[in-house]
Parts: C-alpha cells; structure tokens; sequence
C-alpha cells in the first residue's frame, strides 16, 4: 500500500496532469471525495460520524457492485485507508473537505484540501476523476506575486491561503559613487540606470514565463514604490493587465508576512467582486436577480445561476426533494414536481454545493443587506 499524506503547498497544474494522466489497466484507481466540514455538521465528532456513515455506506456499495473478489478487496482495503485519513483531517485549518486518490497497486496516492463544501462521492475505475477537485480549484483565485528593487526580485505564487516562493532573481548592479570629473560621473551613472532596467526587463521575462507555466489570475507587485511604476512598464501586457495591488515594501520580508499580507489582499479582492455581483443583483433584479433563499434556490434548480452570495458564518436546516433535488425551506411537497421531502442540515451549505457543480461562482461576503436577505442571493445568467 502506498504511504499516503495531504499534500502541503500549491496544487500545481503539473501535478494534477500527474494525476489525471494515470491509467489503470485494470480499472483498481480509487477517487474519494469526502465532505468534513465541522461547521456543516455542528462541531468535530458529528463530522467524524458523518465521514464514518459515507465510508460504510461505500463499503455496502462495493459489495453489491459487479466486479471480481479481487478487486473488491483492493478497493476495501482503499477505502479504509482513505478514512482514516479523512478522520484524522477532520478540525484542520482550511479543510472543509478532502479529495483522496488512491492506487494501491501501482504504489500511488493522493490527497487534497478542499476548503469549500462537497459532496461526498467515490468513483471506481481506470483513472482518477477530477471534475470535483477542479471545481473547487476555480473557485478561489491563483495569485501571482512579484518582488522586486534594482537588484532582487522574488516571485512567488498563492492560492488557497498557501504562498511559495518559484523563482530568486539577484543582480550585481553598480553602486552610486562620486567621482572628480562630472563627465566620468556622468558615465558611471549611465551604466548603473542601464543595469537596473536590464534587471527589471529580466524579471519582467520571468514572470512572462511564470504566468504562462502556471497561469496566475491576478498579480501583486512590490518593492520599492519610487521605481515600482518603472518596472510596471516593463512587464508583458498578459501580466500587467491582471495588476490588482501595489506594494511598497522590502524585497526580503519574510514569507510568513508576505503570506498573510497577500490573504488580506485576497479577501479585499473577493470582497470587491461581491459588491460588484451585489449591484448587479439590484440593479437587474428583475431580469437577473435571485434574493433570499427561495429564489436563489429556484434559480439553483433551474441551472441559471452565474454567481451566489453567501454570508459567512450562517446557516439553517431545510429540506430536498428526493425526486427533483430542489432545495426548500419548508417540509411540504415540493412545489415543482410534488414530490416528498428529507432534511438536510445546512440547507445553505447544500447551495453552495450545488452551485460549485454547476460551476458558478461563490462569495462569501458579510453585508448587511445581505443579512436581510437572510443571507443568500444569487445572479443569474438568464
């Protein structure tokens, strides 16, 4: 059995390719998508009898399930792994959920936070699903940042709350010295502005190339702030246009700052992009608007939603149609196909679930308005 532990850092293009590249001939790779969201269920051990219920119920799946002794066995003895390591998971920072690969007999294995809602599911076959951990991936944005002063630059990149440094750029840049004769002054000082813009076209390059291996959404930049738009200049139109914050700061503050400064910037970003969909919600309401759960549940139904609102921290029980899957607050029939009810315990987590499958945008954004929507509006697409 290959040893398996979460992944720490970035998720990577490169890696998921990894992943979704692998084949199993004979069809034994395991994908486990396992929701233990402590806040969903009401507090660590409910989550844990949650993700045991799930991992039970897939056990009782497998043994119905048309495949030979062998593999059964396998993917047993896959299953028991990946739950031990979801309950073990269960109360970390950021891990609302985990997606787990497993290939045991190929000696390979993987496993992932997940920081928003999902559903527990597990898919048995040749390859490795990833739609789910894809989706998730989307939904919080690949941050690029760019360090630099007239001889050190450092790039790194950041998403879901992790930053890690790619790439040191150091340069020999002549110092500012005096000297007798202004015309000798004046040549020194030519050969010194010459080699700070030659660094920063060489930085500009690297975060070219960095964008283009990694593909970063929005970029910040820092450094100092009386050559900072100097070094703007010099950067690729790809890059420069994803700008969304200047810093002026020292190239060589240590990672830990520069990591929870950059999640400031982020929530001040997501921020942003909340007011804006807000506006949109009520400037269009009409035509595009969904406030309050039981239009955003509507819309939900309908597939037309393009954005959800959500205010953090909130959440109440409700129910589901077992037959159309439409979410209700009341226990009645549901009112689009009749059909019978089961609750569900956080009935606006169950949006979000819905609304990461239908690849729509989710913001958490505390609003008072928003709470007076009882915490839930969506834009619609049409």
């Amino acid at each position: 059995m290959a040893h398996m532990r979460v992944h720490s850092g970035i998720i990577r293009p490169s890696l998921l390719e990894t992943v979704r590249s692998h084949h199993n001939d004979r069809g034994s790779a395991l994908s486990v998508y396992v929701d233990i969201d402590m806040h969903r269920w009401g507090g660590a051990d409910a989550a844990r009898i949650a993700a045991k219920t799930f991992f039970s119920e897939e056990r009782e799946r497998l043994h119905r399930a048309d495949i030979g002794r062998t593999d059964r066995e396998i993917f047993e003895e896959e299953l028991q792994q990946a739950a031990q390591l979801a309950l073990e998971q269960v109360g970390e920072r950021r891990t609302s959920g985990l997606a787990i690969f497993l290939d045991s007999q190929a000696r390979l294995a993987w496993a992932f936070r997940l920081p928003w809602p999902v559903r527990n599911r597990a898919f048995y076959g040749p390859r490795f699903v990833l739609w789910p951990l894809q989706q998730q991936l989307a939904l919080s944005p690949r941050l690029g940042l760019i360090l630099t002063d007239k001889d050190d630059a450092r790039l790194f990149l950041y998403h879901l709350g992790e930053l890690e440094e790619c790439l040191r750029v150091e340069e020999e840049i002549p110092g500012k010295i005096r000297f007798p004769e202004p015309l000798g002054e004046l040549q020194y000082m030519r050969k010194h502005v010459e080699a700070f813009r030659h660094h920063f076209a060489r930085v500009a390059d690297e975060a070219l190339a960095l964008y283009e291996k990694e593909h970063f959404e929005k970029v910040i930049l820092g450094g100092l702030w009386e050559t900072l738009p100097q070094f703007e200049a010099r950067l690729h139109r790809y890059v420069r246009d994803r700008v969304i914050a200047r810093w002026d700061i020292a190239v060589h503050t240590p990672l830990d700052q520069l990591a929870e400064r950059v999640r400031r910037e982020e929530s001040n970003y997501l921020a942003s992009l909340a007011a804006e969909a807000w506006k949109l919600i009520q400037d269009r309401r009409q035509q595009r608007g969904a406030v309050g759960p039981e239009q955003t549940f509507a819309a939900l139904w309908r597939q037309s939603v393009q954005t959800v609102l959500l205010e953090p921290g909130v959440g109440y029980d409700g129910y589901r149609c077992t037959r159309c899957r439409r979410l209700h607050l009341s226990s009645g029939p549901c009112i689009e196909c009749g059909g019978a009810m089961a609750p569900v315990h956080n009935i606006l987590l169950e949006a979000v679930q819905d609304a990461v499958e239908q690849g729509a945008e989710v913001f958490y954004w505390k609003n008072s308005e928003l709470n007076d929507a009882d915490s839930i509006a969506a834009l619609r697409r049409f």
